[in-house]
Parts: C-alpha cells; sequence; structure tokens
C-alpha cells in the first residue's frame, strides 16, 4: 500500500538543505549591501567635488558659508574650510545673494 505525501524523514532532510542554503546566503547578502553603500558614497563624493569644481569655475572660489545644493542636500564649508552637510539645520542660512 502506497501512502501519500512526505514521510518525516524526507521532511527534515529539506529543512536541513534549506538551512544550509540560507546559512551561506546570508553573508554574501550582508556583503552585497555593504559593498552598495560604500559604491553610493563614492558616488556622492565625487558629484560633491563635481559640483565644487563647478562652482569655482564659475566664480573662481569656494568661500566660506557658501552653500551648494545637490539632490536637495545643502553643503557648506565653515570658516576652517571643513565642509558641512545639511548646511542649514548646522545655522548656515542662504540669503537672496545664495550665502
Amino acid at each position: 500500500m502506497k501512502e501519500n505525501g512526505f514521510s518525516m524523514l524526507e521532511l527534515l532532510l529539506y529543512a536541513g538543505i534549506v538551512s544550509i542554503l540560507v546559512i551561506m546566503a546570508v553573508p554574501k547578502y550582508d556583503s552585497a549591501i555593504v559593498t552598495a553603500n560604500t559604491a553610493r558614497v563614492q558616488a556622492d563624493l565625487q558629484t560633491l567635488d563635481s559640483a565644487i569644481a563647478m562652482y569655482y569655475a564659475e566664480n573662481g572660489e569656494v568661500t566660506k558659508n557658501q552653500i551648494v545644493e545637490i539632490e536637495g542636500v545643502k553643503y557648506a564649508f565653515d570658516e576652517n574650510g571643513n565642509l558641512i552637510k545639511n548646511a542649514e539645520k548646522d545655522g548656515y542660512k542662504i540669503d537672496e545673494n545664495g550665502v
């Protein structure tokens, strides 16, 4: 007489195989996320570098408290030449001249 369905041994075997595949896949997924985030940061920095170079080419200098907006994020340089992200949140305001 033939029984329908899977035996308990077969189910445990399949569960073990799936568990091994998951254990192998999760570290690769985490690594891919880190790689993608790193690439995004590098691309953002290149975009920022290009924007600063374009501003410099048009105006001849990059001044302190000058705000540059890239993809909705505002960057500014403080009096020491340090780059500040989200410039308006840190007290830098844009007046009618763009500074």
